[in-house]
């Protein structure tokens, strides 16, 4: 009935229903905001989304510093990541390696003993994923 319906008016409102239908049916009826981040997700279904009313917001992280940027509620650019965290510097070297400084980064790994080897930077402090 929806994709039969020319009206402007009667469409506008046959959309609404559905809208409000799908979004209960996949659980996100109370849903405004959502945070991504293990994966890129496409452009397309990051506006799909946001035409039905969420906003999803890219973030990006190691597992060595869980949460390093995001983008944010009135800031959300689709594209990117997003901004860093307060107290969080990110930078790059030539060679096009993140060197990050920030209170997220660990010390090392729960029941594990190694430590992870942590450089001083003249920019920041470089985290290598070796374990000494």
């Amino acid at each position: 009935m929806y994709l039969n319906t020319n009206r402007g008016g009667l469409k506008r409102i046959y959309g609404k229903i559905l809208k409000r239908v799908l979004l209960k049916m996949a659980g996100l009826d109370e849903c405004a905001q959502l945070i991504v981040g293990s994966a890129p997700i496409s452009e397309d279904l990051l506006r799909a989304f946001q035409e039905l009313g969420i906003e999803i917001h890219n973030a990006y992280g190691l597992t060595e510093a869980p949460l390093l940027t995001i983008n944010r509620l009135g800031s959300n650019v689709i594209g990117t990541v997003g901004t860093p965290l307060p107290e969080t510097h990110i930078s790059t070297t030539e060679d096009r390696e993140i060197i990050v400084k920030g209170p997220q980064l660990t010390s090392g790994y729960y029941n594990n003993n190694q430590k992870i080897n942590i450089t001083s930077m003249k920019d920041g402090l470089k985290q290598e994923i070796t374990v000494i």
